[in-house]
């Protein structure tokens, strides 16, 4: 069965019409992106539990491979794979993974998003817009999955302004990419 905060999102907001996610935030059990992708999964698959939970399974197991991925960048590959082990086994990590709500989401947002920020951090020179891209639309799609995202965002800036007053090249031979 459901749980309380998963009863009050499918009545609150997933129940209602699709527009009406883009205007009403009356309240931190709504979770903008996660509603959207509650509302698809429901019109695929029925409106039943497992239906409600699906997205939030699918971007648990995604947090996974995103979390391995960033931690390549600062780790072995024996630590990232036992880190990526842990996180799949955390309960958790699991007990959100089965939850109708957008924290998987923002999980696995804000290590795209970390991931990207390192990359650009240990640039030399600026290489194109993909890195700043997939930040843009990681980041984005953190705030809008789950609001308190945006603390990520900020506290992302306040690293680089620590480094940009440090000077340019301050932390790059800390973690070689």
């Amino acid at each position: 069965g459901l749980w309380i905060d998963e009863i009050s999102t499918l009545l609150t907001y997933v129940r209602r019409p699709m527009l009406e996610t883009f205007v009403v935030y009356d309240s931190q059990n709504q979770h903008p992106l996660y509603t959207l992708m509650a509302q698809g999964s429901i019109a695929l698959f029925g409106d039943t539990p497992s239906a409600l939970r699906l997205p939030a399974v699918l971007l648990g197991v995604a947090s996974v491979a995103a979390f391995y991925r960033l931690a390549r960048r600062v780790v072995s590959r024996e630590e990232a794979l036992l880190g990526a082990a842990l996180l799949t086994c955390s309960m958790h990590h699991v007990w959100f993974s089965q939850n109708a709500r957008g924290y998987t989401g923002m999980l696995l947002a804000t290590l795209v998003a970390s991931a990207a920020f390192l990359a650009m951090l240990w640039q030399r020179k600026p290489q194109g817009l993909r890195l700043p891209l997939v930040y843009g639309v990681a980041a984005s799609f953190g705030v809008w999955m789950h609001t308190t995202a945006v603390f990520v965002v900020v506290a992302h800036f306040l690293i680089w302004l620590v480094l940009c007053a440090r000077g340019r090249d301050a932390g790059s031979n800390r973690w070689p990419p």
